[in-house]
C-alpha cells in the first residue's frame, strides 16, 4: 500500500535504517550491501536480506522505478551484490532513530524552489529559465524563518559539503529528478521545472512524502494489485508466445497438459498446495522451444538471447530469466530441504519469506515475480536478432 511510506518501521525495519544511517553520518556516504548486512548480524543476529525485500515502496508511475525507504545501486532492489551501494530516501531518513538534519535542509530547499517557480515573471514572447544558484540557497537556509515552516528547524551556515549534498539530493528525489543541477567552480546552478509545483508550500517531511506518494503513484492499482484473478499467469505466458511467434514459427513455452495450466490459477492455503503449484509452474517453464524448433532449458535460453539481442536489452532479459531460474532452486530446495545459500537469494529475488503462516501470499508473490520476468522478455523480444 502507498500508505505504507507513512508507517512506523518494525523493529527489524528500524535496525537496519538505524545501521545504514549510523555509516553515513559517519562518513557522508553510503555503505555497500556486505557492510550493511554483517554489520546487522553483528550487532543484531538478524539477516538483511528479508527485512530489504519487505520494506515499503510504490511504483513511480510511467514505470520509472520504486520510491521507497532504501534504494540500492542494484538493478535487482531485492537482491543487492555485496558491493552495491545501500542508501535511504529522504523518507528513509526520515524514519531513522539516528536523524540527519538533511531531511528538514531537503523539505527546506524545496519550499524555496517552488516559491522562487512561483513568483518569477513569465513573459508572452520569449521561454525563460527558471534558474537558482546554490549562493541563493545558502542564503535562504541561513536565514532564520517562522517557527512553523521546516526552514527554522533547519537554519544553519551551510558547508560546501552541506551543499553537495543537496545538489546531490535534487537528482535522487522523484519530486526534483526534472530539475538540472549544473556544476561548476563556485558552485552549483538547478534549473527548475514545472514538476515541483505540487510541492508548492510543504511544511515538513510528512506533509512532503504525503505529496510525493499523490504525485508519482499510479493512477491505476500498483503492479502488485493489478492481476486479481488467477488466470493472470497463464495469460501473460499466452502474450510472451504471442510476442515469439514473430520471431519463430512454434511458441516458446509450451503448455503440456491442461493441469497444469489450471493448477496456476489455484489460491494456495498449505505448504503443501503452495508446493504443488510451484512444481506446476516449473514444469510448464522446463521445456522451451527456439526457432529452429530445438528444445532448450532456461540456460539454454539465456545462451540464445545473449547471442541475439544487444547488450542493455540483454541486460535486463538475463536478470528476468534468472529470477524464473530462482523458481527451480527454490522448488528444489523445497524438495530436499538443504540449508544451501543458493534457495535464500532464490527466495530473496522472488520476493517470498519463507517459512510463513500465508502460503496464499507466498504464492502471489511468485505470480507476480514471474509476470514481470515474462513482460521484461517479452519487452527485450522486439529488439530480437534473427
Amino acid at each position: 500500500m502507498n500508505d505504507d511510506l507513512l508507517r512506523e518501521p518494525t523493529e527489524d525495519e528500524q535496525k537496519l535504517l538505524d545501521v545504514i544511517m549510523d555509516d553515513y553520518i559517519n562518513r557522508e556516504n553510503w555503505p555497500n550491501w556486505q557492510f550493511v548486512e554483517a554489520t546487522l548480524f553483528q550487532r543484531h543476529h538478524v539477516e538483511a536480506a528479508p527485512i530489504l525485500a519487505n520494506t515499503p515502496r510504490v511504483s513511480v508511475r510511467g514505470g520509472m522505478g520504486r520510491y521507497g525507504w532504501l534504494r540500492t545501486s542494484s538493478t535487482m532492489f531485492d537482491s543487492p551484490q555485496p558491493s552495491d551501494k545501500v542508501a535511504l530516501s529522504i523518507g528513509g531518513m526520515a524514519r531513522s532513530q539516528r536523524g540527519h538534519p538533511d531531511v528538514n535542509r531537503f523539505v527546506a530547499m524545496l519550499r524555496y524552489l517552488c516559491e522562487r517557480q512561483r513568483t518569477f515573471r513569465p513573459t508572452p514572447d520569449v521561454v525563460q529559465e527558471i534558474t537558482v544558484t546554490s549562493d541563493e540557497i545558502r542564503t535562504e537556509l541561513s536565514t532564520p524563518g517562522d517557527v512553523s515552516t521546516p526552514r527554522a528547524r533547519a537554519s544553519w551556515q551551510p558547508s560546501e559539503d552541506d551543499l553537495r549534498r543537496l545538489a546531490k539530493l535534487i537528482g535522487e528525489e522523484p519530486a526534483t529528478w526534472k530539475c538540472v543541477v549544473a556544476y561548476s567552480d563556485s558552485g552549483f546552478l538547478v534549473t527548475l521545472a514545472p514538476f515541483i509545483r505540487p510541492y508548492y508550500g510543504v511544511t515538513d517531511v510528512e506533509d512532503y512524502v504525503q505529496r510525493l506518494v499523490a504525485e508519482i503513484a499510479p493512477k491505476v492499482p500498483p503492479a502488485e494489485q493489478s492481476y486479481p484473478h488467477g488466470l493472470a499467469l497463464p495469460e501473460a505466458i499466452d502474450y510472451l508466445n504471442a510476442v515469439w511467434r514473430g520471431h519463430a514459427p512454434a511458441p516458446l513455452i509450451r503448455i503440456p497438459r491442461a493441469e497444469a495450466a489450471a493448477r496456476l490459477a489455484f489460491t494456495c492455503d498449505s505448504s503443501e498446495q503452495f508446493d504443488s503449484q510451484l512444481s506446476g509452474l516449473c514444469q510448464i517453464l522446463d521445456v522451451l522451444t527456439l526457432p529452429d524448433g530445438s528444445i532448450v532449458k532456461l540456460h539454454e535460453f539465456d545462451t540464445y538471447l545473449s547471442n541475439h539481442l544487444p547488450e542493455g536489452g540483454y541486460q535486463r532479459a538475463q536478470e528476468a530469466i534468472n529470477t524464473l531460474r530462482s523458481l527451480f532452486t527454490l522448488r528444489a530446495w523445497r524438495q530436499h530441504a538443504a540449508d544451501d545459500r543458493r534457495w535464500r537469494e532464490a527466495a530473496q529475488r522472488l520476493g517470498v519469506t519463507l517459512q510463513t503462516a500465508d502460503w496464499n501470499n507466498a504464492w502471489r508473490r511468485v505470480h507476480l515475480a514471474t509476470i514481470d520476468a515474462m513482460s521484461i522478455i517479452r519487452e527485450e523480444l522486439d529488439d530480437l536478432v534473427e
